[in-house]
């Protein structure tokens, strides 16, 4: 047997006294002090109905049923019911008990209401405690035939409808009226802790009405019927919480025993704290659905014991949650040889037992077992689902489950195995714990992502500046500090040992977000632990939002540079990258300098704060990898630290990683937009550009980058399979997986070049993307060079007032538009169709000259009808031909016409693609300027075309 939950000790030596078992000692004075606590009064109401008028019982396809009930209409009902039992209705001894759904009967008397007010108000106070209104809802009607009995059996359900077509929620009870039916037996007794109560209808049954009503958890039977019929309306009671105050009605002195336990617990928890309970579930009389659960909603003796237990708890430092728990067993069972049918069935209008009267499988071997808290409350709210195990070791009452099953699902015996069953118990219970475990409970709940963990840091915050002097709320917000760290933690160690690599991600809710991090970050600020502080920033898996640094800053002001430097270091090293790096030390300085300028204009430690930031700048200047936001980065650096530093600092690292384009292009991009603003000068940016220039052009390249390598190489496949027309005619060799580029990157660097007149750095560049066309994988024409030279045609050139009659720009506009013809479209497919003639006669052979033929695409063959009909029968099969008569003249012609292929098809489609792209250049006359002599050759893509022929009738050909 396997239980889930956290193990408790259940015993343990306390500063070497006498040996003492803590956690059955505090459970069972909780026990025997919250026994002692009850609403007064009975748990059940039963009299008999004075002057109760006829209902006008009307059932659905029969009509009135007159009372007292005859033998012909209890004929039509028993005719018209549903054959007893239901999963919320009791265990039956023979099938001679019926009954009608409430959708099947009416009470159409208007009088019948005020009777029925009139037995709902003789409900006694203590029953309704904490309800502000009570009323009836038909159930079923039942009919009790001569011999039938229910055997007893627990009937509880609070807070949910018993009825299986929907959920009504806030049921608190049951309300049973005998109608005038003439029978012997039949008696309804309801039993609780050893007291019975009893209703014998058949007293006054002949002509007469009576009724009971139970609120509590009770043994349910009904004796065995000798004759007649026994007949009844079952009501469901429901009420609506009345929201009074939580200590209303609370008896004085009832919580002083309580208060003795809860104690005990303390003592225990001061002494040892592992030997002590961290939490204990009390089942409660009722069952509450998850809608009607919560303090204010809890009724008769479960509304007296919470408020008890509230008010000894808020005395004692503890504090108590309402839950919802489920108790699950798997094990074996025996097979009953119905497949599951002659037990408990969940799902049917009737259910069925065995000779023993169990109508549930036994398990004879347990497999597992465990006890969830499955919905979670607060005395005040909120409510959440949960999924929280607990130890069957923390339930005081264990006795709760030693009844049947609420729930079973059955499994017959395969193969691979025995019969199975799953039991299933459902329980409203009160959680109690010390309010220090209150976090670690909860935060089951927050760490698989029901709840929101940063509404729960903001509260326990703004709860802390209100009671500073709190020290439980400190405590608290600490702690919750701590376990948002330790699943971090945990999860870089898992997932990546000795290095924070933030780049990869195990599951939803196996971290923590940055934006929970920030929040831990402004906690242990406030708090001033700084051990938390150093500790969060190191385990943050995502960027912190720059909000955060700022806070850092102001606090830095505050708590003073020295005291936190040393938490900074140990942090610094987890922003790995550039510009986190920097972008996090400036969001610092600002947020100190706004500080200092409201109140003293500088701040004392603001030198050694920022010659400390700058050393962490220069820091993450090392030889590391680097991203496109590190361009930006390092621009911002210049601007903040000046000339020296870009050409001592910024200009070695950005050489040193030249060969990584879209980072290289990133940084000269920033770089000339801070020269737009005057943030740096012209000159200054001329010459970085050209150093750049001459390392970042050699090493330029039109290849997958490392980063994108499972994309391109995927976009690769699927452009080869696209233009693959048959046996690759050039080999490339594998490419390095070095940096690539886009289109708009290229285009910005070239227009950056025409603005600061680098006109050999500008031809460079086109001779490098010539050179890389020809080479590089032809997927690349309309990713990057077609929209480059797109943008640089129809923006850049107008733009910079260069006419498209540029020997440069049209010289590189022909060629690459030829390599993009000659590599990407390529040559037209040969257009053959294998022989199919007969082989045997001058027509056939004929027919079969020009189907291998790729110069001729038709051939007509003008003769009789009997030939004409023989090649066409040759031709018939093919889909790669297309046969047609032409009755124009004397003979008749047989045209034979060649159909493209696949290749042909995919060859005209990039035809297709090149036409338009063409066309979105310009108009006609602004791409004849462009492509000048070329233009008819290029436009017409004649170097890829096959003159098309038609063989001339009568005409020989010549055939190799």
């Amino acid at each position: 047997m396997a239980t889930a939950g956290p193990n408790t000790a259940g015993e343990g030596t306390l500063d070497g006294e006498v040996d003492m078992n803590y956690p059955q000692i505090i459970k069972q004075q909780l026990r025997i002090s919250l026994s002692g606590i009850a609403s007064a009064g009975s748990f059940a109401t039963y009299n008999p109905c004075l002057n109760a008028p006829n209902p006008g019982l009307f059932v659905k396809g029969i009509g009135f049923i007159s009372l007292p009930l005859s033998e012909q209409n209890a004929g039509s009902i028993i005719q018209a019911s549903l054959s007893r039992l239901g999963k919320d209705s009791a265990i039956v001894s023979a099938r001679t008990i019926k009954e009608l759904d409430s959708e099947q009967f009416e009470l159409r008397s208007p009088a019948w209401p005020q009777t029925l007010q009139d037995i709902i108000d003789q409900i006694p106070p203590h029953a309704t405690a904490g309800v502000s209104a009570v009323k009836a809802e038909p159930y079923k009607l039942l009919i009790y035939q001569r011999g039938a009995e229910s055997k007893p059996h627990e009937q509880y359900v609070v807070g949910q409808s018993r009825t299986r077509s929907c959920r009504e929620p806030l049921v608190f009870g049951t309300l049973e009226i005998c109608l005038p039916s003439k029978h012997e037996g039949g008696f309804l007794q309801i039993t609780k802790a050893g007291e019975t109560g009893t209703l014998n209808s058949a007293t006054n049954s002949g002509s007469g009405y009576s009724f009971m009503a139970w609120y509590a958890k009770v043994t349910h039977e009904v004796t065995r019927v000798t004759s007649g019929y026994r007949f009844s309306l079952i009501y469901n009671l429901i009420y609506t919480p009345s929201g009074a105050p939580l200590f209303t009605a609370v008896p004085d002195g009832e919580e002083d025993d309580l208060r003795r336990a809860f104690d005990l617990w303390r003592e225990s928890l001061s002494r040892n704290e592992k030997a002590s309970p961290n939490k204990l579930i009390y089942v409660l009389d009722r069952n509450y659905s998850n809608e009607g659960l919560g303090a204010r909603a809890l009724v008769g003796n479960d509304r007296v014991k919470a408020l008890c237990l509230q008010k000894a708890c808020m005395g004692a430092d503890f504090f108590l949650y309402l839950s919802n728990l489920e108790r699950t067993v798997r094990g074996n069972c025996d097979e009953d040889g119905f497949g599951g049918l002659a037990y408990f069935v969940d799902d049917l209008g009737s259910s069925h037992e065995d000779d023993s009267g169990k109508t549930y499988h036994e398990i004879t071997g347990i497999q597992t077992k465990t006890d969830e808290l499955k919905y979670i409350v607060g005395p005040y709210g909120p409510e959440t689902s949960a999924s929280i195990l607990i130890g069957e070791h923390d339930i005081i009452q264990p006795e709760e489950f030693a009844n049947g099953p609420d729930k079973e699902e059955y499994s017959v015996a395969t193969q691979d195995g025995g019969a199975t069953a799953i039991h299933y118990y459902h329980r409203t219970v009160v959680v109690l714990m010390p309010r220090s475990h209150c976090i670690d409970f909860l935060f089951e709940i927050v760490k698989d992502g029901r709840l929101d963990v940063i509404p729960w840091i903001k509260s326990l915050m703004q709860d802390t500046e209100r009671s500073p002097n709190d020290s439980p709320r400190k405590d608290g917000l600490i702690r919750l500090c701590q376990l948002i760290i330790e699943v971090n933690k945990a999860f870089l160690e898992k997932n990546h040992p000795g290095q924070h690599n933030k780049s990869k991600r195990e599951s939803k809710n196996s971290q923590y977000s940055g934006d929970a991090i920030g929040r831990v970050v402004g906690a242990s600020l406030m708090l001033r632990r700084l051990d938390l502080f150093g500790e969060a920033l190191a385990v943050a898996t995502e960027e912190l939002s720059p909000w955060v640094y700022a806070n850092i800053g102001k606090a830095i002001h505050s708590i003073g540079f020295a005291e936190i430097k040393d938490s900074l270091d140990k942090a610094a090293p987890s922003l790995t990258r550039v510009y986190q790096r920097y972008n996090a030390l400036d969001d610092i300085l600002i947020g100190y300098e706004a500080v200092a300028e409201l109140q003293d204009g500088r701040g004392d430690d603001l030198a050694d704060l920022e010659e400390w930031v700058k050393g962490k700048i220069e820091e993450s200047l090392d030889d590391r990898l680097v991203f496109m936001k590190d361009g930006l980065a390092l621009v911002r650096m210049t601007g903040r630290y000046g000339n020296e530093f870009l050409f001592e600092r910024v200009l070695p690292f950005v050489k040193a990683h030249a060969s990584n384009a879209k980072f290289t292009m990133a940084f000269l991009t920033n770089l000339f937009g801070a020269s737009n603003k005057g943030a740096v000068a012209r000159n200054v940016v001329t010459s970085v550009f050209r150093d750049i220039l001459s390392d970042l052009i050699p090493a330029l390249t039109l290849r997958c980058d490392s980063e994108a390598t499972t994309k391109r190489q995927r976009t690769d496949a699927e452009c080869k399979s696209r233009i693959d027309d048959g046996p690759e005619p050039t080999q490339y060799p594998e490419q390095p997986f070095v940096p690539s580029i886009d289109s708009q990157s290229i285009a910005r660097l070239l227009d950056h070049c025409i603005s600061l007149n680098l006109d050999q750095e500008n031809l460079q560049v086109l001779q490098k993307l010539t050179s890389e066309s020809q080479n590089a994988h032809p997927s690349i024409f309309h990713s990057i060079l077609l929209p480059f030279l797109t943008h640089l045609l129809t923006i850049i050139l107008p733009a910079n007032k260069i006419p498209p009659t540029d020997f440069r720009y049209r010289l590189f506009t022909q060629e690459l538009i030829s390599t993009y013809i000659a590599r990407y479209i390529r040559p037209e497919p040969e257009n053959r169709v294998p022989p199919l003639g007969c082989r045997e006669c001058r027509d056939c052979e004929k027919l079969d000259r020009f189907l291998v033929d790729p110069k001729f695409n038709t051939i007509r063959f003008s003769m009789v009808q009997c030939r004409r009909e023989h090649v066409e029968h040759h031709t018939q099969e093919s889909r790669e031909l297309r046969v047609e008569t032409v009755r124009a003249s004397l003979p008749h012609s047989l045209v034979v016409k060649k159909v493209a292929g696949e290749a042909a098809v995919k060859w005209r489609k990039r035809c297709e693609e090149a036409e338009k792209w063409m066309q979105e250049l310009g108009s006609e006359t602004q791409v004849k300027e462009m492509l000048g002599s070329g233009y008819k050759a290029i436009v017409g893509l004649n170097a890829v075309r096959a003159p098309v022929t038609e063989v001339e009738p009568g005409r020989k050909i010549q055939y190799s």
